[in-house]
């Protein structure tokens, strides 16, 4: 695993409220290596750490029906109060 891997999932689970979606092409998780690259060692290593700092990693359906719900939620009526330091909003869904 490379430290700019280690660092946004160690990001994303201390600071921030986001995911972190790792890309990588299949053929380069086969034997022998294309090119001299070879993904499974860092996938692996990648994937370890993020069941030991306990990230969610949801099946193509879970994330799925997560994209479509987080889709139908929209904000209305954003107040900003910055003396203190507030967020007042309203959470609206659409129905399809």
């Amino acid at each position: 695993m490379t430290a700019l891997s280690r660092r946004l999932i160690d990001e994303s689970v201390a600071e921030y409220h986001s995911v972190v979606q790792i890309y990588f092409h299949p053929v380069y998780s086969r034997q022998p290596p294309v090119n001299n690259t070879y993904t499974v060692p860092w996938l692996e290593a990648t994937l370890r750490h993020c069941r030991d700092r306990g990230v969610a990693m949801p099946n193509t359906d879970e994330w799925a029906a997560f994209v479509v719900a987080r889709h139908a939620v929209r904000l209305a009526a954003v107040r900003w109060a910055p003396a203190a330091a507030g967020l007042d909003c309203i959470l609206e869904r659409r129905d399809w």
